[in-house]
């Protein structure tokens, strides 16, 4: 799995997400932003797809700080294996951030020969005996 996959997913995860989560994403040159002005939490408020050139990371940090600001939010920023540059995990602690979560799949070795496309494929599989959806009741007698 390369890089612009990961980006891609993600980018698709919090478009799937808009108006259900967030009310609002924006790109910005090196950084992604979703925010909603229903929660103040940092797990619907945060900057995302970073994507920086080194010598720009000082300057996008700031611009993620001044978008939260400016939404009477603190700054939170969602990593994964594929930001960039690879040592911006360093530079944001070395600013005062701290790491509050780190989810299972962070940890995928990206080089691992099972994770390439080559041997990944998807069956569709259609049911033509169910066309509803399913659904489920609880009894509240």
């Amino acid at each position: 799995m390369n890089n612009e996959l990961i980006r891609a997913a993600e980018r698709a995860h919090y478009i799937m997400q808009l108006s259900s989560y967030f009310t609002e994403l924006t790109d910005s040159p090196g950084v992604r932003f979703a925010y909603t002005h229903r929660l103040s939490d940092a797990w619907y408020n945060q900057a995302y797809d970073f994507c920086a050139e080194p010598d720009d990371c000082d300057v996008t940090v700031n611009r993620i700080e001044e978008y939260f600001a400016s939404r009477n939010r603190l700054p939170s920023v969602y990593l994964t294996p594929a930001s960039s540059p690879t040592k911006i995990k360093d530079l944001l602690e070395k600013k005062g951030y701290a790491p509050f979560d780190e989810e299972a799949w962070m940890f995928y070795d990206l080089d691992q020969p099972s994770l390439s496309n080559d041997n990944k494929s998807i069956e569709i599989i259609k049911d033509r005996k169910s066309t509803r959806l399913n659904s489920s009741h609880t009894d509240i007698s």
